[in-house]
């Protein structure tokens, strides 16, 4: 059945129950805490699938009651990402690269766009090397999630980090203040790293990188 017809706009919504696994059609179990880029699951071809990842679904619809409030679910058999592949290696940028605007409309009709925003409408994944400017305690940060300054020699945006002490995060250690926990697991100074994953924009915190992975240059 094609639920297509059910949902005519985005601001509708069904639940998709996608099976816990390692192997195709499944995703990764979610902490009690978690953040958009814990959300990782594989398409029928092995493509890894991430949040905000356009992806159509195969699966058992089942029309249900919760609390009072009915829903429509699918228990998901299949995933195809609509996403091309090359998304997901990451593109190496420059901050300031990333905050040039251009016109992509006409000159009687201009838009106005940063190529960070070009880039996070396409989801598409990317590298910056620079530091974290973190000029408060750990009290600022919200819900395991941290928003600091990330700043190069061209410019600066907003680094979304995990605070937690496990890799590609963030740590606060007592006696040592802020760390940086690389994909190995190793502890770092906030200076001169390689961070890797998403784009956003929004009106208060401007251009921002969700981070996926941290490592050494």
């Amino acid at each position: 059945m094609n639920q297509n017809q059910f949902l005519p706009n985005d601001l509708q919504t069904i639940t998709a129950l996608i099976p816990i696994g390692n192997g195709n059609n499944t995703m990764d179990d979610l902490p009690a805490y978690f953040t958009p880029r814990d959300l990782r699951a594989r398409s029928d071809s092995g493509q890894l699938i991430l949040h905000g990842h356009s992806v159509r679904i195969s699966g058992r619809v089942e029309y249900t009651v919760s609390s009072g409030v009915p829903r429509c679910q699918v228990w998901v058999e299949k995933i195809d990402s609509l996403m091309p592949a090359d998304i997901l290696i990451p593109v190496p940028y420059q901050i300031s690269a990333l905050l040039e605007e251009q016109n992509i409309g006409s000159v009687s009709y201009p838009e106005i766009v940063s190529t960070c925003q070009l880039a996070a409408q396409k989801q598409q994944m990317v590298s910056i090397t620079g530091s974290i400017i973190a000029e408060s305690g750990p009290d600022k940060c919200e819900r395991e999630i941290c928003r600091f300054a990330l700043t190069d020699k061209t410019g600066t945006l907003t680094a979304i980090l995990l605070l937690a002490n496990e890799p590609n995060a963030i740590n606060f250690d007592p006696t040592q203040g802020w760390q940086l926990i690389d994909q190995d697991g190793n502890a770092q100074k906030l200076l001169n790293l390689i961070f890797t994953g998403t784009l956003s924009v929004d009106v208060s915190q401007g251009c921002s990188l969700l981070v996926y992975q941290i490592q050494k240059p």
